[in-house]
């Protein structure tokens, strides 16, 4: 109805509308991409014998301006801003108009699309756990990643590293293949070549565990091919030696110091005991009465930490143990909660399991979200790395202990390596770390961590 109550037909309503367009300088015309009679369109509007609902209903081109307007699309149909509001009005109508049944069917099919999108994000979530999680990695990095790389020149290869020293040499185990069959040899990492170690007479198996300043290296090797078990050896000079055993037919080397004095398990005639080496004498370490001990480290000050049975019975339990000036010391029984310990510092700081014994003094390291931590090396600086459970992937993350804190080194890390770290096994006073882990293809390397 105009102001004066009279109704108005949509017919005038259409020609005043039309009035006020063209006397704002606009004209009706096609779309460049319009098909149809839009000189048909335009009598049956200016006629009145049609309304602009009708007209889209027939499916109609739709005109537009000639003065630049934004075009805004509805359901595949283009209206101009000033027929905005009638055009939501009839898409509000034509929806009420539908069916309950239309409704229910469009509503069950956003549920299962919805459902489909949440299967889909959770199986994606699931097949980046595998291999150990996907890291998540921090957007600044505190340490570059290097992939030392294999002895057989195939990533696709086990490379293992358990130690590295203040000079930055690495050293550790890695696939060879000879005559189309794999086996491991003992490897020097260092100034970014690796070297292969050999093997003890014509074995064809070894591995290197630790690694002295001066670049003497301390692990264990078979005698034959394919026979087992090892026999510890001590290299230098580039000259692998047999350090021999207990007086039994094994051996196997864990720890070296500064003076090249190399701490293992060694069999006996009767059992495997702890061993010290040094001046070319093998030396049996002892036991908390039990049968069994190993000697996993050991320190410049000639501490030797490592594990022990307390008795020869079926209650018999593992402790912690240190061996220093010829006596042992029962860790476990002084309040050190861990069943093994090691690692050993220049300070006499010891780890093993989730806990540092300082000074006498026990500290829980924690973990970074499970229960299952286990420390494995200690620098002169007393920063720790292992490796610690995430339940949520049911795998390990590699950790640097420092300052009290427990950091997970997948986030430490640069973004885009596409690795996973999952154990932590050595550091250097420098803070460089080396960690077994799994690379971008999933398989199995070693890798260096240099501070940024």
């Amino acid at each position: 109805m105009n102001s004066n109550g009279t109704p108005i037909s949509p017919k005038s309503d259409l020609n005043q509308n039309k009035q006020r367009r063209l006397s704002s300088g606009f004209s009706l015309t096609k779309p460049s991409d319009a098909r149809g009679a839009v000189t048909s369109q335009r009598t049956l509007l200016e006629s009145g014998k049609i309304s602009w609902v009708g007209l889209l209903a027939k499916g109609f081109p739709a005109f537009t301006a000639e003065r630049p307007r934004a075009a805004f699309p509805l359901r595949k149909r283009v209206f101009t801003p000033h027929r905005m509001p009638q055009a939501h009005r009839w898409e509000k109508r034509r929806y009420s108009m539908q069916s309950p049944s239309h409704h229910l069917r469009a509503l069950v099919k956003r549920i299962v699309t919805f459902w489909m999108l949440s299967v889909v994000c959770f199986t994606a979530a699931v097949t980046a756990s595998l291999a150990g999680g996907t890291a998540t990695h921090a957007s600044t990095a505190a340490y570059s990643v290097t992939n030392l790389g294999t002895l057989s020149g195939n990533l696709d290869d086990t490379t293992e590293v358990y130690a590295i020293n203040n000079n930055g040499q690495i050293v550790g185990k890695s696939v060879v293949v000879k005559n189309g069959t794999n086996s491991y040899h003992a490897f020097l990492y260092s100034a970014g070549k690796m070297t292969d170690l050999g093997t003890l007479k014509s074995g064809n198996e070894s591995e290197a565990q630790a690694i002295d300043k001066y670049g003497d290296v301390a692990g264990s090797a078979n005698t034959c091919n394919g026979c087992y078990p090892y026999n510890a050896f001590l290299y230098q000079n580039g000259k692998m030696k047999d350090i021999g055993t207990l007086g039994g037919s094994c051996s196997n080397a864990y720890g070296i110091n500064d003076f090249a004095e190399v701490v293992g398990q060694a069999c006996s005639t009767t059992n495997e005991v702890a061993f010290l080496y040094s001046g070319g004498t093998m030396t049996n370490l002892g036991t908390l009465g039990g049968c069994c001990s190993s000697a996993l480290g050991i320190n410049n000050a000639h501490q030797v930490v490592g594990w022990s049975e307390t008795s020869t019975t079926f209650s018999s339990t593992q402790h912690a143990v240190l061996w220093s000036n010829g006596k042992i010391t029962d860790l476990t029984a002084r309040g050190f909660p861990a069943s093994s310990a090691t690692a050993i510092n220049t300070s006499g700081q010891v780890v093993g399991g989730d806990y540092l014994w300082s000074n006498g003094t026990v500290t829980n390291l924690g973990s970074l979200v499970g229960s299952d931590t286990q420390a494995q090396a200690i620098n002169d600086l007393g920063q720790i790395v292992g490796q610690s459970y995430l339940p949520a992937i049911g795998g390990y993350h590699a950790f640097l202990y420092r300052g009290g804190q427990m950091q997970d080194l997948n986030n430490l890390i640069p973004a885009g390596t596409g690795v996973t770290l999952v154990e932590g096994t050595g550091i250097n006073v420098n803070g460089q770390i080396v960690c077994i882990g799994y690379n971008s293809a999933g398989y199995i390397n070693a890798f260096l961590l240099t501070p940024q």
